[in-house]
């Protein structure tokens, strides 16, 4: 899954900049996501990237009473060289069903590509869901409380490297007792929406 876009303006607009931001490739990893499972779109203003995942789930029952699932999607944007964003909000959309007492849980984690800068490092999304519960979800995370997470603004660089890891994991299931985290029945998609603030790189 690679899209490769080359772009030639440099002014700071938010017209060129939406124009600039372009994804160069994204790569898979974990058992959550085979190749070609998973989307990547920028929004037309540039103010937001959305993931769709279209095989991410798990589910437990019967003899399985624990299992979990996970899948990391490495991102390399171009973007304009003097220009940076912060992940100040994340959204979170899918499908939770579980039995009385099966406990399931949802855990997303935020890095630069080298993961040197510790403002770019962050944990979204953390939800933890018992039984009885059977609902589509639509979940928001803020980082009110903490730095907003900046990706790859100093050194300045013309390309970012974002890695998103997505973990879910259900427990206390087995025999009639099932759990399951999937996919929105409205879309057919689990998806996180991060919404982008840019700033100007000193």
């Amino acid at each position: 899954m690679k899209s490769l876009i080359i772009f030639s303006s440099m002014i700071f607009s938010c017209a060129t900049l939406a124009q600039s931001l372009q994804i160069e490739e994204v790569q898979l990893a974990g058992q959550g996501c085979p190749q070609g499972s998973v989307a990547v779109q920028i929004s037309p203003d540039a103010s937001s990237f959305t993931v769709l995942y279209d095989r991410l789930s798990i589910t437990a029952g019967a003899d399985t009473t624990e299992a979990s699932t996970e899948c990391k999607v490495r991102i390399r944007l171009k973007k304009p060289l003097r220009m940076g964003f912060r992940i100040e909000e994340v959204d979170f959309r899918g499908y939770v069903y579980l039995d009385p007492g099966v406990v399931g849980s949802q855990k997303v984690k935020v890095t630069s590509g080298n993961g040197s800068d510790k403002h770019a490092l962050a944990e979204f999304g953390y939800e933890r869901w018992k039984g009885p519960i059977n609902e589509n979800f639509v979940l928001t995370a803020l980082r009110s409380n903490e730095p907003p997470l900046t990706i790859d603004c100093k050194p300045m660089k013309e390309r970012s490297v974002i890695v998103l890891a997505t973990k879910l994991h259900l427990k206390k299931a087995g025999g009639s007792k099932v759990g399951q985290i999937a996919v929105d029945s409205v879309d057919g998609r689990l998806s996180q929406k991060y919404r982008l603030r840019w700033t100007n790189c000193p």
